[in-house]
């Protein structure tokens, strides 16, 4: 039986309730769109402050369960790391299990280890990491990564890891400088973090056989990996 995931997205909105978020504009086939055998769910908020910009999407099949959750600082990535998510799911065997919080200022990689390294090395326990990682991910990740496989049983250890890493990545990094970040232009730096995944997205092969390749580049390009929607959002 597929596993399910639809507990992430409620999971991250509820990280985030106690803050004012704006739903970035998009089409709607960009936030729902379905194919014979593939439903896309993709969505996007900027919070009001300006620090910071949340992403879901979820591939859904009867097979495939694939969900995707990220948050990117906008305009300070010296002060607010990147938090990256994403579990695939291939009938019941979920592989593989990532999860990051990426500094993507060298300045802000010790702190952002000294808060992160002592969950990760709580769930090696049980989630060993996988020997072969592609080239495009181990060019970015960090030595407090996971990068694993786990079954059905332990997604409940799996859930509260991601909920307990959220709710300490939004206390430690969002919170401080929500109110100091406004801004009304992404930083370079997060631009082009964003264009490398763009780049290397696996996603581009699941799609490409489902969509039409106009609606899967635009998809991937301008809204699952596209910039932050500021001004338009916060209208």
């Amino acid at each position: 039986m597929l596993t399910s995931f639809e507990w992430m997205l409620p999971d991250l909105k509820n990280a985030f309730s106690g803050f004012e978020l704006c739903r970035e504009p998009r089409e709607d086939i960009f936030r729902h769109y379905k194919s014979a055998d593939l439903e896309v769910s993709s969505d996007g908020w900027i919070a009001k402050s300006g620090c910071c910009n949340i992403r879901y999407t979820r591939f859904h099949s009867p097979k495939i369960d694939i969900v995707t959750a990220m948050i990117y600082p906008i305009g300070s990535p010296d002060k607010i790391p990147v938090f990256a998510a994403e579990w695939v799911c291939l009938g019941s065997r979920i592989q593989p299990v990532v999860w990051d919080v990426e500094p993507l200022d060298p300045e802000l990689s010790e702190r952002t280890g000294a808060v992160f390294t002592p969950f990760r090395m709580d769930l090696g326990v049980s989630f060993k990491q996988l020997d072969e990682q592609p080239n495009w991910f181990k060019e970015i990740c960090t030595p407090w990564n996971l990068f694993s496989a786990c079954g059905e049983s332990e997604l409940p250890r799996l859930r509260a890891f991601f909920q307990k890493t959220l709710a300490v990545y939004v206390e430690q990094f969002i919170v401080p400088f929500q109110k100091s970040d406004t801004t009304n232009c992404e930083h370079k730096t997060v631009l082009n973090y964003k264009k490398h995944h763009f780049v290397h997205s696996p996603g581009r092969k699941l799609l490409s056989v489902r969509f039409p390749p106009e609606y899967s580049e635009t998809f991937l390009r301008d809204y699952h990996f596209g910039p932050a929607r500021i001004a338009d959002a916060l209208l």
